[in-house]
């Protein structure tokens, strides 16, 4: 983009009177179709194509916060290309108004100001998506990206979406930081450019304070194994075999949250868990808790005891039997643990809700130190069952299954119950 530059004396530029605020204007549809289709060529000549994950959860014509990262001049006409005919406003720095503001605002951009606290921006993106019903296309990273990689988002990204209320979209693009780096004198190159539009979070659970986890692509909230759980096509697949070293780990500790996810078996027979509240590098369904994932209709499974069945609190607490779609298909579940009491919901349905504490009458490990604990259902030592907080894990026990949209709510820590004294096992 190019800006107009004047020369002007320290007196000159102090004398320019003030910048009279203007409200936007609901982008124009005729500059938009032009756009679109001066846009075109580019798109055809990179084979752009889009995948669109989750949108089916919002109306064509709701408002919504886009955020896009930035790489190239090549990204307007992408968000053009993949948002067209939903209107959107695009917040952009003032300093691209300078000589073209009729134009700008014409195609609906929002003028922010550099290097401070805009509050005034905040005010006009409410207008836009309350007064005007437009989308906001915001690059949070606020920058280009000179060598390809992101940026640290600013913490205020945080307070804008619960103030503005509405669904949380992102649209990421691939291929377009390498065909047109800045670095390149903005020489095209002859690379393919992909993007991928996914739902993130609904209003409420933005107002609530959800926390996206994994938006389909970033694992930097992770830590662990991340071998044998990698992202592929807005999922994180795994194929981790059982045991400690070969899980993954939220980097930060929870107590009390609501989690929320999806899954999906891709072939028959998966076992696999939650860990809650649990160490890193250990079994979580002793040293923490583990929530049960498991296809426990798969023919090997016949002889399945209650307390593995999916959903269960592994060794403590039975969840309900539920009866999975065809694999292939996605589930979608919430954890909620609340101080002792533990509630798992599977497509909609209650299967478990539960208080850890009396499902073992407060014996977690054997009252005689011994390796055979008659007040749990396996009958076997939890010593971290009531750990106050820990890590999240997606505990591998085989291939075969997909995650995707996981976010999480931390709760007010409920008042912590006197424990009994802590017993050794042998």
């Amino acid at each position: 983009m190019k800006i107009k530059v004047v020369d002007m004396t320290y007196e000159q530029a102090l004398a320019q009177p003030p910048q009279v605020h203007k409200k936007p204007k609901k982008p124009s549809l005729l500059f938009r179709t032009i756009l679109r289709a001066a846009s075109a060529p580019d798109l055809l000549a990179t084979h752009f194509h889009c995948e669109k994950i989750g949108m089916a959860q919002i109306k064509s014509d709701e408002p919504c916060l886009v955020l896009m990262n930035h790489s190239c001049f090549l990204d307007l006409k992408i968000a053009e290309a993949v948002l067209y005919p939903r209107p959107f406003n695009i917040v952009c720095t003032s300093d691209g108004f300078v000589g073209k503001e009729w134009l700008m605002r014409s195609v609906g951009c929002i003028p922010t100001r550099k290097f401070c606290s805009d509050t005034t921006l905040v005010r006009d993106m409410l207008y836009a998506v309350k007064k005007l019903k437009s989308s906001i296309l915001l690059y949070p990273e606020a920058s280009y990206s000179f060598d390809g990689t992101a940026t640290p988002l600013p913490e205020s990204l945080g307070k804008c979406v619960k103030a503005l209320g509405v669904p949380i979209v992102l649209l990421r693009t691939c291929g377009a930081f390498a065909r047109d780096p800045l670095y390149n004198g903005l020489q095209n190159r002859r690379v393919n450019v992909s993007a991928e539009l996914r739902y993130l979070l609904s209003p409420e659970e933005a107002a609530e304070g959800f926390e996206v986890l994994f938006d389909g692509t970033s694992m930097h909230k992770w830590t662990g194994n991340t071998t044998n759980y990698v992202p592929l096509d807005g999922t994180i697949y795994v194929t981790a075999q059982y045991g400690g070293s070969g899980n993954l780990y939220t980097k930060k500790e929870y107590a009390d949250f609501i989690l929320r996810f999806e899954f999906q078996f891709v072939q028959e027979g998966v076992n696999n868990g939650i860990g809650i509240r649990t160490p890193m590098g250990v079994d979580a369904a002793y040293h923490g808790m583990e929530i049960q994932i498991l296809d426990h209709d798969a023919p090997i499974y016949k002889n399945l005891r209650e307390y593995q069945q999916h959903g269960s609190v592994y060794g403590i607490i039975p969840a309900k039997r539920v009866k999975f779609p065809s694999l292939g298909t996605w589930n979608v579940e919430e954890i909620r643990a609340v101080g002792d009491r533990i509630t798992v919901t599977v497509n909609g349905e209650v299967i478990l809700d539960g208080d850890i504490r009396e499902a073992c009458q407060g014996h977690n490990v054997a009252p005689d130190g011994g390796k055979k604990n008659p007040y749990t259902v396996d009958h076997r030592n939890h010593p971290g069952l009531f750990n106050a907080s820990g890590h999240i894990g997606l505990l591998g026990h085989g291939p075969g299954i997909k995650f995707r949209n996981i976010r999480i709510k931390e709760l007010p820590c409920s008042k912590v119950r006197d424990l009994p004294a802590p017993v050794k096992t042998k």
